[in-house]
């Protein structure tokens, strides 16, 4: 590739359109979720990737930059589901995201209460459910 951003275009290409179209194709047709709601899950899935490659990078500061260029690209189908931050307690940091969109897992019935970071849960809670996972290593 000529540069680095040629190759995050081309990384990008191939993960969104030969990976996750498939993916949310799949959501839509096996459960009957619409499209926004299936690149929320889509995002969410790519975000906890990045929070479990946090505590093992050798650059967490660059590890977060990467996911915010992803995430934060305009070009991008994730782009607008969500946020991701580094939060750190009690001497402990983790990357989180918190989405900005419903996946409705809180409409199963397999469901006990919300997601750490469910839309419909305040920040303040998110923040103390992040917390709470970095006390116990999660």
């Amino acid at each position: 590739m000529a540069d680095p951003e040629a190759l995050y275009s081309r990384l990008k290409q191939w993960l969104l359109a030969a990976n996750l179209d498939l993916v949310v194709e799949s959501l839509r047709r096996v459960a009957g979720a619409s499209v926004k709601i299936s690149w929320n899950a889509a995002a969410t899935a790519c975000a906890q990737a990045f929070h479990h490659l946090y505590p093992v990078s050798e650059t967490p500061e660059a590890l977060v930059t990467h996911a915010h260029k992803l995430f934060d690209d305009p070009s991008s189908p994730l782009h607008g589901q969500l946020t991701v931050e580094a939060v750190t307690h009690q001497g402990r940091s983790g990357l989180f995201a918190r989405r900005r969109g419903c996946c409705l897992a809180w409409r199963t019935d397999r469901a006990n209460g919300y997601c750490s970071n469910c839309i419909l849960t305040p920040r303040e809670q998110q923040d103390r459910e992040f917390q709470e996972m970095l006390r116990i290593g999660k």
